[in-house]
């Protein structure tokens, strides 16, 4: 079988550069082939970060960084045969492990403007199967899917079919494992649910953003 894994970057003039030099940030290839890794410029800051293939005919793709001073920490994806990871603009993130493994065909999406913390853990599959009394499976892998504008804490698990949708915050040390469908609201909890609706957050500390709203009273 031909190794024909491909890393590509996408500069501002579209122009394809292959296998880049990306200080912080690396693409492993195993033994498989026809997996494809794609970043755009403008890059983000990477620090420790990299993207394990260990299957074949796997995407991924991080899109660039257009309004906001971002870096990319920490950063892990172990992703096996046909699976997908799809990110888009302006993602940041200070710790994460992905696996989007075991099982073929899922994926996890990431939208625009999302934050991770520290600690963040996700995983489209339990790995090992669970059976009812007749043999058959109950929990295949499914998709992990995040919507634009998300927060999501320090310490959170996404277990396999979480979704969480647009302008939401994810608390610290929770555990989700199902699809919230309420935009705006906090999500917290082990197992999570709806802690407080009509809330949206801003990558600026509280006070600072007080003390503006205060100067322009004035």
């Amino acid at each position: 079988m031909p190794n024909d894994n491909v890393f590509i970057l996408i500069k501002k003039n579209g122009e394809k550069i292959y296998n880049p030099q990306i200080d912080g940030f690396s693409v492993k290839f195993g033994s498989g082939h026809g997996n494809t890794c794609i970043l755009h410029e403008p890059l983000t800051q990477f620090f420790n970060s990299c993207i394990n293939f260990v299957g074949s005919n796997s995407f991924v793709q991080i899109k660039e960084v257009l309004n906001h001073n971002s870096r990319i920490s920490n950063f892990n994806v172990r992703i096996e045969n046909n699976n997908k990871l799809l990110i888009g603009t302006d993602f940041s993130c200070n710790g994460a492990d992905l696996n989007i493994d075991v099982e073929t065909g899922v994926g996890i999406y990431i939208g625009k403007d999302v934050m991770l913390s520290y600690g963040i853990q996700m995983r489209t599959s339990d790995a090992h199967a669970i059976l009812d009394l007749e043999g058959n499976p109950l929990n295949l892998a499914k998709d992990i899917s995040i919507g634009n504008h998300v927060w999501i804490a320090q310490n959170v698990f996404m277990a396999k079919g979480s979704v969480i949708p647009d302008n939401c915050v994810v608390g610290a040390c929770s555990f989700v494992n199902k699809v919230f469908k309420q935009e705006n609201t906090l999500i917290a909890g082990n197992p999570a649910h709806i802690k407080k609706e009509n809330i949206n957050w801003h990558r600026t500390p509280a006070q600072y953003l007080l003390n503006l709203k205060e100067r322009i009273k004035k």
